[in-house]
């Protein structure tokens, strides 16, 4: 059953109630010596003698650290030392690479324009030829001339193209060799680096 609040009573507000239910629990809780009113001086410290500065005391077996750490040191100096090396001869390698690869395509192009050329020349050749033996034939006094010119040019035709066909495969091994040239001395010049790199 609900309680009426007696009108006799003063009201408090919750808000009241609680700061002053803190406020006492506060106050319990502390010892007396530390409420005071005014602080007491502290006293001084005593002056103190200057003391001499000693080398720091090194624990047992940390000089053996230290050695150890200046040999990991070293041997890492040496290690960037062989890396950077290694780096800047890759780089060399890198560019000779880009110019032996520039030098044979230079020749390979050079190498096709004389191999078309001499194509040229041989089809010039045999066209030459051709018309001459066909105006040979139609000047022919009879059908057996006429024959024999035709026969007559028809094996020194087989002998040129066999001999062209030959002149071509020379000239296209050649050709080839000599394109090849700069890149293969490239190769032995990069494989005698790599050998002298993985010796040292």
């Amino acid at each position: 059953m609900p309680t009426t609040p007696d009108p006799s009573r003063p009201r408090r507000s919750k808000a009241k109630l609680t700061e002053q239910a803190l406020a006492d629990r506060l106050a319990s809780s502390l010892d007396p010596s530390m409420i005071a009113t005014e602080s007491a001086p502290q006293p001084r410290p005593a002056a103190s003698k200057p003391v001499a500065k000693t080398a720091p005391r090194v624990p047992p077996g940390a000089a053996a650290k230290d050695s150890v750490a200046a040999a990991r040191f070293q041997l890492f100096e040496a290690g960037i030392g062989r890396l950077t090396g290694a780096v800047s001869s890759a780089q060399e390698i890198a560019r000779d690479t880009a110019r032996s690869l520039a030098d044979s395509r230079l020749l390979a192009a050079r190498s096709v324009v004389a191999f078309q050329k001499k194509l040229l020349e041989m089809v010039h050749t045999n066209l030459h030829d051709g018309f001459a033996a066909a105006r040979k034939i139609v000047a022919a006094p009879n059908v057996g001339e006429a024959i024999k010119v035709q026969s007559s040019f028809a094996e020194t035709r087989i002998k040129a193209l066999s001999d062209q066909a030959a002149e071509l495969r020379s000239l296209s091994a050649r050709l080839a060799k000599e394109s090849q040239e700069p890149w293969a001395a490239h190769m032995a010049k990069s494989l005698g680096r790599m050998k002298t790199g993985l010796s040292a």
